[in-house]
């Protein structure tokens, strides 16, 4: 990435000379355009593998709570002669949002100021190298923060899951403990084994 945009620079710097305040203006607006450009097209080629943690994630816990179910199903039915449904499990997979990729202003400061005591016919050369190590510093920081936004997405799609596959196990114990307490006091089993999944944890 850094190579195409030092490459787009060495073209289009040269239409950029007329004053340095010029140059400033012209360098800002374009690398904030093209990194934009960039890091949404990274963002999008490379969504799958940013998702794949969550991906895998979703069919572990999917596949934990269905085991989880039918285990139950099978003690349930030995036990109090109750077949529990055993449709399969599966945790909603929800698609989030890619990040929201913009690049603020490169300079923070107003050198156009400096535009009239430095002329560019002088000062051409040392106004593109300082460009060029602008450039490369911005596509550093923004690379880092596209992985910082994908790893907050990640990290909240996960949370979502462990939060859903809860909310699941806790409606099937739901689902037993309503059947022991119409049952009476011929589950023993069963109850001891509830006890001990109290403390259940699903580990991704």
């Amino acid at each position: 990435m850094r190579e195409r945009l030092l490459e787009a620079l060495d073209r289009d710097f040269p239409e950029w000379t007329h004053s340095l305040a010029s140059a400033m203006e012209r360098f800002d607006a374009w690398l904030r355009g093209a990194l934009t450009r960039e890091m949404a097209e990274l963002s999008a080629q490379h969504r799958n593998e940013f998702l794949e943690p969550a991906g895998r994630a979703c069919q572990r816990l999917s596949q934990s709570l269905q085991d989880f179910r039918n285990r139950l199903a099978e003690q349930t039915l030995a036990t109090l002669g109750v077949a529990l449904r055993t449709t399969q499990v599966d945790l909603p997979r929800q698609d989030p949002q890619p990040p929201d990729i913009h690049s603020g202003h490169i300079f923070d400061r107003n050198w156009e100021l400096l535009s009239p005591v430095l002329p560019m016919s002088v000062f051409k050369g040392v106004v593109k190298r300082h460009f060029q190590r602008r450039l490369a510093d911005e596509v550093t920081t923004n690379l880092s923060r596209l992985a910082a936004q994908w790893e907050e997405i990640t990290s909240a799609t996960l949370r979502r899951l462990e939060t859903d596959s809860i909310q699941r196990l806790d409606t099937f114990l739901a689902t037993v403990e309503q059947l022991l307490a119409a049952s009476g006091g011929g589950a023993a089993g069963i109850r001891a084994d509830l006890d001990r999944l109290d403390a259940l944890t699903i580990k991704i």
